[in-house]
């Protein structure tokens, strides 16, 4: 659920958050975000993939992982 009046969001379940300016795919079961702020966060076998345009790809799991969004906060 994203509340734009307070740009704000979360959601539970399988949550995913896909950086495409930087390549990086977050997921997991709770993630939030702040768009004013420029983060998000997704935790409870939160998993992030780092890909690039030849098909290599970086595998890295954590309780928590944090996206932080660039200057432009330009995330999809």
């Amino acid at each position: 659920m994203f509340d734009n009046a307070k740009n704000t969001g979360y959601a539970y379940g399988r949550v995913q958050v896909l950086d495409t300016t930087k390549r990086v795919l977050i997921k997991g079961v709770i993630g939030e975000m702040w768009k004013s702020r420029g983060m998000a966060f997704v935790t409870d076998s939160a998993t992030a993939i780092s890909y690039d345009k030849h098909g290599d790809s970086l595998y890295i799991s954590a309780d928590t992982l944090w996206l932080f969004f660039d200057k432009n906060q330009q995330i999809n």
